[in-house]
């Protein structure tokens, strides 16, 4: 028998919580923020439980719809033409990492119409911000984020 994942977490959890933390000391207080900080990840990882795959889709989305901008943007652009060639094959054959790399190529390149840098400039803004804001959802559990209410929760950007 395997115990599904939520039931071991769940277990790892209780255990932290009424056997472990109780049992520390109090001039151990390294170990009790410690101890604390564990049971607050195995609370995050329960609440995130199987979406993993689902968010690194969603992010590899806003990638593909970065490139997509890009290559429109940049079809009139000389001083790219050949990284954009090289990105959209890396785009055509799924080798992200490869995009990645093409893509900091190109928008790292000053020798482009001032019509491009302000389009890319968007592009990749609104990028970092709908990828910024998924990384923030997906640690709300944590409570490290200094502004929650702002943010839409990981269930409603993939809705998106």
């Amino acid at each position: 028998m395997n115990p599904a994942s939520a039931l071991r977490i769940d277990t790892m959890m209780r255990t932290l919580q009424d056997t472990i933390m109780p049992a520390i000391r109090d001039d151990q207080p390294l170990a009790k923020e410690q101890a604390g900080l564990m049971l607050g990840h195995l609370a995050a990882l329960q609440q995130q439980a199987n979406r993993e795959h689902a968010v690194d889709d969603y992010c590899q989305r806003l990638l593909f719809k970065l490139a997509d901008a890009l290559l429109e943007l940049g079809a009139a652009e000389e001083s790219v033409a050949g990284w954009l060639a090289e990105l959209d094959v890396a785009r055509k054959n799924l080798e992200v990492t490869a995009m990645g790399f093409h893509l900091e190529r190109i928008l790292a390149c000053s020798d482009t119409s001032s019509a491009f840098k302000r389009e890319s400039t968007k592009a990749l803004i609104q990028y970092a911000e709908a990828h910024t804001n998924m990384g923030r959802a997906w640690f709300l559990p944590m409570g490290f984020d200094g502004n929650p209410k702002e943010l839409p929760t990981v269930d409603a950007l993939l809705a998106e």
